[in-house]
């Protein structure tokens, strides 16, 4: 081994001991004395010590106290005067504070001469770099840190500006609305004085047309005028019980009060009752076609004069002839054909019919047994449980009756609304129930009752359909005219005892129909007869639609009723309905309160057409577009009766004058 690599390089300052001076107050000059002075006590110091251990620097030994109680003084005391540092001096680091200033002797005393200057120097050169470094990083840092708090601040204020804009918006949105329900609150309050103002003037205006009609009458009945011409009325010479006086007393048989108003009428018929006859309709000719009635039982007939009834004779004749017979016999079907010209429906006939064919125990059984079924089906224990019960949908029952679609199989709803009894939706579903009991009734034995009639069955069950409708409609509510608004819960409860009671006390009355024309065999019984079929056949719903209204007639404000047309009716239907009217005018004697005023209009009214009426009492194009259009309706809802019925004329005064001298 040579001697330059075997021996340790020689540090000349290795016995030297480094004295330190307390460091002066930093200055102004502190980093341009860093530059040419690089002497740092504090975290350089480290730094500084590593690069004079590495150049062969020796430290201070350890045995010398003195150099160790300096260096602690100076720690010490830069420590000092780091916490002494103002806040500016602090933001800027730690660098700057460190470095101190030593006097020039001090300096040179301190310097490392000799080929290692040139290393210190390179040292200090990157100890600045690294400084130079660190202090635009910090102040790198702290301009982003500055930029994020801008951005943080400006945020914030958005986020400020932003919920104060949702706040007034929200109290703006509070503002409007409480506006809004107050003019809402004016309108209704407006509309309500509007509406009480109107009230009281119509009240002034009935009060005033009030007034001047009774000072009208008044002045009419103090007017001095001629005596009142006509029958002298005389007081009975006799005693009262064989004549009794003008004014009917307060107690007296209700035989006795018919019998004088049916004097009363008799001795001003003449003059206030006309005669009508009937006659049939020109062209019609009471032949074997669809209009004939037959016989001397219709109205006016004059079939025997007719010239075409030799002709029908010789070819019944000639029939007979072919036939081999003599005669040909015709069998009156009995009750069935009164009471199908009465009206009747086959299905009650048909039920009538199987009651009189079986016993009366049988008709019980029969009629328990349907309804308990009828009970079981709607889940019922009495009629009276159908007052809480919900009816079929009206828009459903609408679609079934125009024929566009029937109930459901598992439907068994009911309608319970008008025309409830003709409605095609309520014949489908006891056509299902009808189908149902006899089903049930061929796998149980036949219930030990005897076989009756599907129509028999059906009338039944139709007479449970009515008792529920009726034990569910006195339980609607109804429109309470004086206020025209609907009753309340507690009304219909007081409306319906009261109607119970009513019944209650109520007994049952006979009722007895008699009339001065069969008493006296009027000439015109049989029109009177013709009309009442008639009126039979048209039933309530087959009268004209009728509307309330008010009218003023030369300033007398009045109740009248707008009657309007029947599309569907025979148009000369017309006029017997107006002769029954006319008629009943005249044989008002006077009590009771006066009938409404009736106004025809020629607009067409919303009653819908009776069923099982004849043919002759439809318009013929209605009926014939109907059947085109729509004949499932027609088959199945109208179900048009085959019975004939024959539309005949009102003969007036004049046509039987013309025909009187015709035959003179």
């Amino acid at each position: 081994m040579s001697e330059d690599t075997d021996m340790p390089p020689v540090n000349p300052w290795a016995n030297h001991s480094f004295s330190y001076p307390p460091p002066p107050p930093p200055s102004r000059n502190t980093l341009q004395y860093v530059t040419h002075h690089p002497l740092q006590v504090g975290p350089v110091t480290a730094v500084v010590s590593q690069v004079s251990v590495e150049h062969g620097s020796q430290a201070r030994p350890e045995s010398d106290p003195k150099g160790k109680k300096r260096q602690h003084q100076e720690f010490v005391q830069g420590s000092s005067r780091d916490e002494g540092q103002t806040s500016a001096t602090k933001r800027r680091g730690t660098d700057e504070a460190s470095f101190i200033v030593p006097d020039e002797e001090t300096a040179k005393r301190h310097f490392v001469p000799g080929p290692d200057r040139e290393a210190h120097e390179e040292t200090v050169r990157k100890l600045e770099l690294q400084l130079g470094l660190e202090r635009e990083s910090k102040e790198v840092a702290n301009r982003r840190l500055e930029a994020l708090e801008a951005q943080l601040a400006v945020a914030m204020k958005e986020k400020i500006q932003s919920e104060e804009k949702r706040r007034m918006e929200e109290e703006h949105g509070m503002e409007e609305e409480e506006e809004q329900g107050m003019e809402e609150e004016d309108e209704v309050a407006e509309a309500l004085a509007e509406e009480k103002e109107l009230r009281a003037a119509e009240a002034r205006d009935a009060a005033k047309t009030l007034a001047s009609k009774t000072n009208e009458i008044a002045t009419l009945l103090n007017r001095p005028g001629p005596p009142p011409q006509g029958r002298r009325i005389d007081a009975p010479d006799g005693p009262f019980p064989e004549h009794p006086p003008n004014r009917i007393p307060q107690f007296i048989t209700p035989q006795v009060q018919k019998k004088r108003i049916y004097d009363v009428i008799k001795e001003t018929r003449s003059a206030r009752i006309p005669a009508i006859r009937l006659a049939p309709a020109p062209g019609v000719g009471g032949g074997a076609g669809e209009g004939a009635t037959g016989g001397a039982s219709d109205p006016g007939s004059s079939l025997g004069n007719h010239p075409c009834i030799g002709l029908v004779h010789g070819i019944v004749e000639e029939v007979l002839k072919r036939l081999g017979l003599d005669s040909l016999e015709s069998a009156r079907k009995g009750n069935r054909s009164s009471q199908l010209k009465r009206g009747l429906s086959a299905m009650t006939i048909g039920r009538r019919e199987q009651q009189a064919a079986m016993s009366k125990e049988d008709d019980i059984l029969w009629k328990r047994a349907l309804r308990e079924i009828w009970r079981r089906t709607y889940q019922v224990k009495s009629i009276e449980q159908f007052s809480s019960y919900i009816p079929a949908d009206s828009g459903k029952v609408a679609r079934c009756n125009s024929g566009e679609c029937p109930p459901a199989p598992d439907d068994w709803d009911l309608d319970f609304g008008p025309g409830f009894k003709s409605s095609l939706w309520n014949r489908r579903v006891m056509g299902k129930l009808l189908a149902a009991i006899k089903a049930a009734r061929a796998q149980q034995a036949g219930w030990g009752v005897p076989d009756v009639t599907d129509e028999y069955i059906t009338a039944q069950l139709y007479d449970r359909l009515n008792h529920s409708q009726q034990a569910w409609k006195k339980w609607q509510p109804r429109l309470i005219e004086a206020t025209l608004a609907a009753e309340t819960e507690e009304q219909i409860f007081e409306r319906v005892d009261a109607a119970r009671a009513k019944t209650q006390k109520r007994g049952v009355h006979n009722t007895s129909k008699s009339t001065m024309k069969y008493e006296e065999k009027a000439d015109d019984v049989e029109t009177w007869e013709f009309l009442d079929k008639m009126i039979n056949y048209l039933g309530k719903n087959g009268m004209s639609s009728e509307e309330e209204a008010v009218r003023n007639f030369d300033g007398l404000v009045q109740s009248v009723y707008i009657v309007k047309l029947c599309s569907w009716r025979e148009p000369k239907i017309e006029e017997y309905l107006d002769l029954v009217d006319n008629t009943r005018k005249a044989l008002r004697t006077g009590r009771g309160a006066p009938g409404a005023a009736r106004i025809r209009e020629a607009k067409l009214g919303s009653s819908p057409p009776p069923t099982n009426m004849p043919r002759s009492m439809y318009h013929p194009r209605w009926l014939a577009d109907m059947e085109e259009k729509r004949p499932v309706y027609v088959e199945e809802h109208l179900q048009i009766s085959k019975e004939v019925f024959e539309i005949l004329d009102i003969v007036t005064e004049e046509m039987q004058m013309e025909s009187d001298d015709e035959s003179v």
